[in-house]
């Protein structure tokens, strides 16, 4: 017998049980029966898909409903095959554990695919320092946060990169989600990355700083998204912003890092 049932004692003794007494539509049923079975079952551990898994093991559900149907052809069976059958079908039972294995096998897989890791991990954050004049003063634009951690501080716009992005990409994009203003990629410049440990009360993240200069007059902006507002500030007052902790996160270094020549407590002279 040529299927997945080749080594199942209990079917190799009904089947020729069948063959000795001449009851040949018999046999055939339930050669099919076998058959059907297992074939699905390699359709099954081929299966590439939680989809086709599912839709190959719904088959076998089908199958085993439709029993009765092939059962229905072996009315004139003695009481020793019909024995011999209930051999083969409980049999059945141990196939569809073996069928729900490999579905949780490719399910498992599925889930490696979808970024689940068993080690820990950092996020990756990008956060953008816009700046420019107006009237002789140099202002940066700066939002203010809608959500926690630091809810109605002041911070950077910026936020969690995605998938298919690289950083300058995200930069843009959650620059012109939280203000309304969009920059050429051409214009930002990557300045440095912030990856102290605890930096972030969510979590591990590491932030990718960059930096844009806007040149002539400043555009109107308007907080979206994560910022409940988005304005431009005097550089000037970010001392005074600073000392009354109304700066999220560790924005103030990564500003002194990207627009200042000072690492220390004082802002010192412009880059």
């Amino acid at each position: 017998m040529n299927t997945e049932w080749g080594n199942n004692k209990a079917a190799k003794f009904l089947l020729e049980l069948l063959e000795r007494e001449g009851k040949v539509n018999a046999g055939k049923a339930v050669m099919s029966f076998l058959q059907d079975t297992a074939r699905l079952y390699k359709r099954i551990k081929a299966s590439e898909t939680e989809e086709e898994a599912s839709r190959n093991t719904l088959l076998i559900t089908i199958i085993r409903e439709n029993r009765k149907k092939h059962v229905s052809q072996l009315h004139n069976l003695s009481e020793r095959e019909k024995s011999a059958l209930e051999n083969v079908t409980d049999s059945q039972g141990k196939i569809q554990l073996k069928i729900e294995s490999e579905k949780n096998k490719k399910e498992n897989k599925l889930k490696r695919k979808k970024y689940t890791y068993e080690y820990p991990k950092a996020d990756v954050t990008v956060d953008i320092i816009v700046s420019g004049k107006e009237f002789g003063k140099r202002k940066l634009l700066l939002i203010k946060r809608k959500n926690e951690p630091f809810k109605g501080k002041w911070a950077l716009p910026g936020g969690f990169i995605n998938m298919g992005e690289d950083g300058k990409t995200s930069a843009q994009r959650e620059l012109k989600e939280e203000t309304n203003l969009k920059i050429a990629l051409e214009d930002i410049e990557e300045v440095c990355a912030q990856s102290r440990v605890n930096r972030d009360p969510r979590g591990r993240t590491i932030a990718l700083v960059f930096k844009a200069e806007i040149k002539g007059k400043l555009p109107t902006v308007t907080g979206n998204d994560d910022a409940d507002e988005a304005n431009w500030i005097d550089i000037e007052n970010l001392g005074k912003m600073s000392a009354q902790r109304e700066l999220a996160f560790d924005h103030e270094e990564s500003i002194k890092k990207a627009l200042f020549k000072s690492k220390g407590k004082d802002y010192g002279k412009e880059k």
